[in-house]
């Protein structure tokens, strides 16, 4: 693609998660937090099902992939503003802002060095080791 495309490329996304955050923040104060967070994590599988059973014939294009990419963002968001909900209820509003603050940093770092970890963790171990016990 070229830049212009790729720049385009994740507005859907950032869309998605705006209006999906206000829809769950919505539906956590109707129906509680603890079915949200019970129902989002199926909700984003179902969308990596999704993916993973897609025949390997079929040809997928940017659509395609954004369409499906659109269910499993669904659930992400939903993750991720029950979190930060279950946190802003159970905290005193003194201290609010250090807990909000700490799980932002906490997601950043992890979003940041969780690759780097994972990836050197899969160069390391390029072959499979079968012990018997």
């Amino acid at each position: 693609m070229d830049i212009l495309s790729t720049g385009i490329t994740p507005a859907p996304i950032s869309i998605i998660m705006l209006i999906i955050g206000s829809v769950f923040v919505a539906l956590s104060s109707r129906i509680r937090v603890k079915p949200i967070l019970i129902i989002t994590p199926l909700i984003a599988a179902l969308g990596s099902l999704f993916l993973a059973v897609t025949p390997l014939d079929y040809s997928l294009t940017v659509v395609d992939v954004m369409m499906i990419l659109v269910v499993t963002l669904i659930g992400i968001g939903g993750m991720m503003v029950t979190r930060i909900t279950i946190l802003m209820m159970s905290a005193s509003e003194r201290r609010l802002a250090t807990i909000t603050g700490t799980n932002t940093t906490m997601r950043l770092m992890g979003n940041t060095l969780g690759p780097v970890f994972a990836s050197s963790i899969l160069d390391m171990y390029k072959h499979g080791v079968l012990m018997i016990c």
